[in-house]
């Protein structure tokens, strides 16, 4: 059964939520302090040797092309991953993260500017971008599918794209929706993602799946079992040269249930 297509005008009222969670007015992280860090140089922690993962990839996918960042937040990424760029832009949806990008940049990266805009609709030209990636953002867009033709749109005929989605058919899921307090999360089943990115006009070449497991958080109390810190400490460890974590994920039946699915894709 795949997710119900949200109206317009509920989609306007989830987005302005978001955005201003995202302002940092509500106290609960999203400031442009706290909202994206960068991995801990060595450090064998699931989540950064995640981040390492992902940031590998985009700049292994990336060289010498020019870069659209969906959801770049304050830019730490980009800032990190520019100078193998031709060019780099970050868009995001955040004015108080747009704002910090920039004032940021002049000291971090000449060929790195940011825009504040809408992902569902991009305010660049079609083809612009030979290399597109999104990381951790895509979970909080509505109707997910319009961003991804979007991102289609304006990705160059042949160019690549890295995009991150999470399953709704996960444990993780459940955790994410048991803390309201948090950005509202629109979570899709796997083989809605499959389709999305087919029907936006990409062909998927790669795909990574993570995190059989929540490996944070204290909610719902029924899953107290699979929250407990011993998992986390287990599945982090490396088995020729991959997390327990992402051997497990990649059995097909457990597939269908991991939370993170890292796609490339090369426009059709």
């Amino acid at each position: 059964m795949e997710e119900p297509i949200l109206g317009h005008d509920e989609v306007v009222s989830c987005e302005w939520e978001t955005r201003r969670k995202y302002s940092g007015e509500t106290g609960i992280g999203y400031s442009a302090d706290t909202v994206s860090r960068r991995p801990i140089a060595g450090s064998d922690d699931y989540f950064d040797r995640l981040l390492e993962i992902r940031l590998a990839l985009a700049r292994e996918l990336a060289r010498d092309a020019n870069v659209l960042d969906v959801g770049c937040a304050t830019g730490i990424h980009l800032f990190d991953l520019a100078p193998g760029f031709k060019r780099a832009i970050g868009l995001d949806f955040s004015f108080p993260l747009v704002k910090r990008a920039l004032e940021t940049r002049t000291q971090m990266a000449a060929n790195v500017d940011f825009v504040e805009g809408n992902a569902r609709c991009m305010p660049f030209c079609d083809g612009s971008f030979d290399f597109i990636y999104s990381f951790s953002s895509l979970y909080y867009m509505p109707n997910v599918g319009e961003v991804i033709r979007e991102i289609c749109r304006v990705l160059a005929p042949g160019g690549r794209c890295l995009i991150e989605l999470g399953n709704s058919r996960s444990l993780n899921a459940i955790v994410t929706d048991a803390y309201p307090e948090l950005a509202r999360s629109f979570h899709i089943p796997v083989s809605q993602m499959n389709k999305a990115l087919s029907d936006a006009g990409l062909k998927a070449v790669a795909h990574r799946a993570f995190q059989i497991l929540p490996y944070w958080g204290e909610r719902p109390r029924r899953l107290d079992f699979w929250l407990h810190p011993a998992w986390k400490r287990r599945f982090e460890k490396c088995l020729a040269g991959r997390m327990i974590d992402e051997w497990i994920c990649s059995f097909p039946w457990f597939r269908n249930f991991a939370f993170r699915h890292v796609f490339v894709c090369v426009k059709k």
